[in-house]
């Protein structure tokens, strides 16, 4: 299925579900979850947690030796994550201290806690993700090497395991609680990039596209896969589903609006800059004793893209933390000098 006209849909569906992420946080953070209009758009963009993993399995390059794949996860998953989770827990600290009324000494803990307790990242929530996609990830150079059968019947045990990690909610420290369900997202991703061909503009899979966003709109299904826990439907079903989606939406959509496809390219910056952006609005809401509402929810999400689209046209990925290449190399050579 690896046919490069096709990987112009790849940035069109990241850049659309990156955004729909920022309005879904953006509902939850102005307390309108229980809405119809929440409700609906998550009944259309389900599916949105569940793209980034298969498409980390459908990109994986499984020729490459473990430590360069190692690297590659550090550099540009761990070091950015460690980054932007100080940048949002040092502007989260004021809320913590005059709103929560939290203590001083347990601003010291509370962040390495969270992180191996549960794999949250107090002040910006959305970086959970990058550790359960590096976990994944390691995971996936092993069993990407294994026979299509054994991928196939690891790929099923890792949706067994995620049910019954979700009916009986388990926590797991770093977050591991994620990682069956998002190896199995990222396995399915792997498997259809290279054991599936499905022609490109076919009527079969816009057809396919169309049947399922309808089902799902009125019959959906939705596992909220940070903690694994089933928010309505069904799990298995919620799989599939996406599954299903994702393999026919690919070769669906093959026309480019180049707006949403430059995000696509561009989302890291999207994920880890916007819980931090809502926490500063938040405290201009706070000042002013706003309301909560749409408004709110609005400016929220505006604010943000606005702001990552200048953040990303402004400075290099270095300077914005996401490319830890440099950092690794200096640090490389500290523990070296150290342990001489």
């Amino acid at each position: 299925m690896k046919d490069n006209s096709r990987f112009i849909s790849f940035d069109i569906i990241s850049g659309i579900l990156i955004l729909w992420m920022i309005v879904y946080h953006s509902f939850q953070w102005a307390e309108l979850e229980g809405s119809m209009i929440f409700h609906r758009l998550l009944n259309l963009f389900y599916f949105f947690m569940a793209w980034f993993y298969f498409k980390a399995g459908f990109l994986f390059n499984n020729e490459k030796p473990i430590k360069e794949n190692l690297v590659s996860g550090v550099t540009r998953l761990i070091i950015p994550m460690f980054f932007w989770f100080i940048i949002g827990y040092l502007l989260f600290i004021p809320y913590l201290v005059v709103i929560e009324g939290a203590p001083i000494w347990k601003l010291f803990i509370w962040p390495a806690y969270s992180i191996i307790s549960s794999g949250d990242t107090i002040g910006n929530s959305p970086l959970w993700f990058l550790l359960s996609l590096f976990i994944v990830r390691i995971l996936l150079f092993f069993i990407s090497r294994l026979s299509f059968f054994s991928i196939l019947n690891i790929f099923l045990l890792s949706v067994l395991v995620g049910w019954l990690g979700s009916y009986y909610s388990l926590q797991l420290p770093l977050g591991l609680i994620s990682t069956p369900i998002g190896l199995a997202f990222s396995l399915s991703g792997f498997l259809v990039g290279r054991k599936i061909k499905i022609e490109s503009k076919s009527k079969l899979s816009i057809v396919s596209v169309l049947l399922v966003t309808l089902l799902s709109f009125f019959y959906g299904s939705y596992v909220d896969i940070h903690t694994n826990s089933l928010w309505f439907g069904d799990y298995f079903l919620y799989i599939l589903s996406s599954i299903v989606l994702i393999t026919f939406l690919i070769p669906s959509l093959f026309f480019e609006v180049r707006s949403i496809s430059w995000i696509g390219e561009n989302s890291m910056i999207f994920l880890v800059s916007h819980w931090p952006i809502f926490t500063l609005i938040k405290y201009i809401w706070i000042y002013f004793k706003l309301e909560t509402g749409y408004v709110y929810a609005f400016i929220l999400a505006f604010s943000s893209i606005v702001i990552g689209i200048y953040l990303r046209l402004k400075f290099s990925d270095k300077k914005l933390f996401l490319d830890g290449r440099e950092v690794y190399s200096l640090t490389l050579k500290y523990w070296y000098r150290v342990s001489n």
